[in-house]
């Protein structure tokens, strides 16, 4: 059976930075919440690379 391609998903320095931004305000109510949404996040971002067009890129005017 064939595989699907896979895709590297590369990281940016401003992503990683509103990640951070994301934790750091979660954080000041719960840690705990803040550990789950960065999870979920990376884990969704990730995802991206067995199926690159789950979340397609949406510009806006």
């Amino acid at each position: 059976m064939p595989t699907s391609p896979r895709y590297k998903v590369v990281w940016s320095f401003r992503a990683n930075e509103d990640l951070a931004d994301i934790y750091e305000y979660i954080e000041l109510d719960s840690p705990q919440a803040a550990d789950k949404v960065i999870d979920v996040l990376l884990d969704l971002g990730n995802s991206l690379e067995t199926f690159p067009s789950r979340f397609p890129i949406k510009y806006i005017r």
